[in-house]
């Protein structure tokens, strides 16, 4: 009784807080693609520190929320140049650019001009067209070191699932979005893919909605469903919950679009923002349709440092372990180890970004950001503790380059992370891993270097080094792919064509079996309207 109390005043709690935030002035609007090539530049100008966010950890983020920071970052700089000017040519041309790329949402919340009436109904049938070709050949595909279930690592990572075929592979798409006066939106990205000799199934020909869902909101609450891709994390390559590794998910989600902070006396005690996700797995795996759920929180007391929360939910689904009201939201919020019996599945993680403003004294380096990851999964059936990984990197900004390193690592001699004694078919969507393509029992390390000519013109190396199967095999199994990429925008008549291109190597080094090698060329083409 005392527990059921307890619950109970902890659910009045987040009802009040949603009263809260729904007090905030907000319009509703269409998320920003994962693959845009806009996340970098706002990614930059969250580490320029001319925004009170430092990081962008809960992905993707409407177009208004970019605004919001665009029309903060546009008056900090101002504000900078009246009392002492600094000359930041390339800041103020990403500035410009990103004026141009939201001009919309800049002037319907009055920052460009007086506030403009939204309209009644706004419709962009045709907002941009994407093809993306992939010359391939001899690709390789790695499943699960552990042996323990069937899904993929360290494989086609954080691509949405893009599975291509040998010697070649072409997806076109197209992205239509609409809004209904202040409290509804629209979104669509339709797919279609033409694959030689497939690497996973056996469709050569496949159309699909690849995205695709409806949103609508009060305030700052929006409640989305349908089909998008999330991300929660700091990390640019291993985010251990949720990342764009799978395809995009069959899901509904509550979320507060912006951050916020709480009312009276707590204002200045920092932004807050939350999502929660509820989505429905495929028919083909140990439960079929079992559902996956989670819980992100972040919070940012100062511009410096900024923490994060996640945890998310394997349970239901046909045959599977069921929970009521009670048991659920206990494990949503307080995650907890059962190893009695059949039990669900879950990950845990928190994380920390640290801004560096010492770092800004030298000259060329305009921020530095440090970030940390710790995550939690299941272990063996009779141990009473959690495995654990981690995520360590870094972001070492200057003002037209930008380097980047990773390492993380999912090694643990009581566990083997993303699978579970109940839920064989691991923590997976399609077989894709929902959060670090990494995997279980592996650690990787990763870098990039970026060049910006023009912040629509640059030029990037990268390179990583990923070993699979510690602890569940004799030796370990390891994977180096080097890559270098270019992008370039040209505009034309208020139309954008932007080209981009990568030629990567890889190699996998299996014990026991010749190695392999294979080289890919993508090519995509981004027509914006």
């Amino acid at each position: 009784m005392v527990s059921g109390t307890r619950w109970w005043s902890l659910w009045c709690t987040g009802a009040l807080l949603l009263c809260f935030v729904s007090s905030s002035i907000a319009a509703v609007t269409v998320n920003i693609p994962l693959d845009d090539p806009v996340y970098p530049l706002l990614e930059k100008l969250v580490q320029s520190r001319l925004t009170f966010t430092n990081a962008l950890t809960l992905k993707p983020v409407t177009r208004l929320y970019a605004a919001q920071l665009l029309s903060e970052a546009l008056t900090k700089r101002r504000e900078a140049l009246d009392t002492t000017p600094h000359p930041a040519p390339f800041l103020d041309e990403t500035l410009d650019y990103l004026v141009g790329r939201f001009k919309r949402e800049l002037q319907e919340s009055g920052f460009l001009t007086r506030i403009q009436r939204t309209d009644a109904v706004f419709v962009a049938p045709l907002n941009e067209v994407k093809v993306d070709t992939v010359i391939a050949r001899q690709q390789f595909v790695t499943r699960d070191s552990s042996r323990l279930t069937t899904n993929l690592q360290g494989v086609f990572g954080h691509n949405e699932g893009f599975a291509y075929g040998n010697d070649f592979t072409l997806r076109a798409r197209t992205v239509s979005w609409a809004t209904l006066g202040s409290h509804v939106a629209a979104y669509l990205e339709p797919s279609l893919t033409i694959r030689s000799q497939p690497l996973l199934g056996e469709d050569i020909f496949e159309t699909a909605i690849h995205k695709g869902y409806l949103k609508a909101g009060y305030g700052n609450l929006e409640l989305t469903f349908g089909r998008d891709t999330l991300w929660w994390g700091p990390s640019a390559q291993g985010d251990l919950v949720l990342s764009n590794n799978a395809p995009p998910l069959n899901l509904v989600t509550l979320t507060t679009p912006q951050p916020f902070r709480l009312p009276g006396p707590y204002h200045d005690l920092g932004e807050w923002q939350i999502a929660y996700v509820a989505a429905r797995l495929e028919a083909q795996r140990d439960f079929p349709h079992a559902l996956f759920s989670g819980l992100r929180l972040t919070y940012q007391p100062t511009t410096f440092v900024k923490v994060g929360y996640a945890n998310a939910l394997q349970a239901f689904g046909r045959g599977g372990v069921h929970l009521n009201a009670l048991a659920y939201g206990k494990r949503l919020f307080v995650p907890t180890l059962d190893t009695t019996g059949r039990t669900i599945n879950s990950v845990t993680a928190y994380d920390i970004v640290v801004s560096l403003p010492v770092a800004r004294l030298i000259p060329c380096i305009h921020g530095f950001n440090l970030y940390w990851q710790r995550g939690q999964d299941h272990a063996k059936p009779g141990r009473g503790f959690l495995g654990g990984a981690n995520v360590v990197g870094g972001v070492l900004d200057g003002e037209r380059w930008d380097v980047r390193v990773e390492f993380g690592e999912t090694r643990d001699s009581s566990a083997v992370w993303y699978t579970h004694p109940t839920y064989t078919s691991g923590f997976a969507w399609q077989q894709f891993l929902l959060g670090s393509p990494l995997g279980g029992a592996a650690q990787g390390l990763w870098g990039r270097a970026t060049y910006y000519l023009t912040p629509t013109a640059w030029i990037a190396a990268d390179g990583r080094h990923e070993q699979y199967g510690f602890d569940t095999q004799s030796d370990v199994t390891s994977q180096y792919r080097f890559g270098v990429e270019a992008s370039y925008q040209l505009p034309w008549q208020q139309r954008y064509l932007t080209l981009w291109g990568r030629v990567e190597y890889a190699m996998l080094d299996t014990p026991g079996v010749s190695n392999d090698h294979t080289m890919n060329i993508q090519l995509s083409t981004r027509w914006r309207f």
